[in-house]
């Protein structure tokens, strides 16, 4: 119907290129929140209880600071429950924000990401297979 679905896009092009996608989210590493005191953290969701958000001069080095070494891991590639999922190389992970809010972790499952994120890989795997030309 030619319309472009930003969050599915991501995952088809991970799925066409053989790529994987370890985030959805650019909280583990890809992205500086500022709130309007002035403090930094890694994720816009949590700017009302300043959880994860530190004095901008203890940015120093983003890279070795304890709140960005964690949030780099939060990634189905490094989640043990997320090992034999269909989905682990296109999911992403959904909203860590999110999850903390229903499970009390961001460690914790997306579950309405999680189904989002299989039913595509089903949808993906069934199409290929159905455009696959089989006298090739």
């Amino acid at each position: 119907m030619g319309i472009y679905e930003d969050r599915i896009m991501r995952k088809v092009d991970s799925f066409t290129k053989g790529y994987p996608y370890p985030y959805d989210c650019g909280a583990p590493g890809d992205q500086y929140v500022v709130s309007p005191d002035g403090l930094v953290g890694v994720c816009q969701g949590y700017c009302g209880n300043k959880k994860y958000f530190v004095p901008i001069e203890e940015i120093k080095d983003n890279i070795n600071h304890p709140i960005w070494q964690m949030w780099r891991f939060r990634s189905p590639i490094y989640q043990k429950q997320c090992y034999s999922c269909l989905a682990l190389g296109i999911c992403g992970g959904g909203c860590a924000y999110n999850t903390e809010l229903k499970t009390g972790s961001i460690w914790g499952i997306d579950e309405a990401f999680c189904a989002h994120s299989i039913n595509t890989t089903k949808f993906l795997i069934k199409d290929l297979y159905q455009h696959t030309d089989s006298s090739s």
